[in-house]
């Protein structure tokens, strides 16, 4: 009885937190997060120095990459099956110089879980949608890897997962702020 008692927790639990909405917006702990090894960081900015607004009015920062390939990682989260990755970017690309790929690795293996890239035909605000090619809960992380020439410009926002069956309303990155009575 203990035995079973105890499978079904385990199940339940890696249910609970596999289906827990992630989001990330630089907007803190940056300098904690990791580059990757033999590719240059991605550099943090401000919308503030520049001529462009971001993509939500509590949206203050980003990263950009260098001209030389540059490669950010998230941490480590639950994804599931049928869950869904969105990197919100921002691209104007003169003469094709600016590229950008996603990766989603295993941590456990560093085997790819997904694959994703964006348009450089398209000139401004664009959203990556990444599906997962998983048929398991994995314990995974992202990495953003691009570069930008001289004249091109591209941002990363932002990031969310979307578990499996979540209303994407309910994962929001920049949530509305709390209300107080008056």
């Amino acid at each position: 009885m203990f035995l079973t008692t105890l499978i079904i927790v385990s199940f339940l639990a890696s249910y609970v937190v596999s289906d827990s909405c992630v989001t990330y917006n630089f907007e803190e702990n940056f300098d904690i997060l990791l580059s990757c090894s033999n590719l240059h960081p991605w550099i943090l900015g401000e919308y503030s120095n520049l001529n462009l607004n971001s993509p939500n009015e509590r949206s203050t920062k980003f990263i950009t990459p260098l001209p030389n390939p540059s490669c950010w990682s998230s941490f480590p989260f639950i994804m599931s099956q049928n869950g869904r990755i969105e990197i919100k970017i921002y691209m104007d690309s003169e003469n094709g110089g600016a590229n950008l790929n996603i990766i989603i690795f295993n941590d456990s293996d560093g085997s790819a879980a997904g694959f994703g890239s964006a348009n450089s035909g398209i000139k401004g605000w664009q959203t990556i949608n990444v599906q997962l090619m998983i048929s398991t809960n994995i314990k995974g992380y992202i990495s953003i890897m691009g570069m930008a020439s001289a004249g091109s410009t591209l941002l990363v926002d932002s990031f969310r997962y979307i578990p499996p069956g979540m209303d994407e309303s309910l994962c929001q990155i920049y949530p509305d702020p709390p209300i107080t009575p008056q």
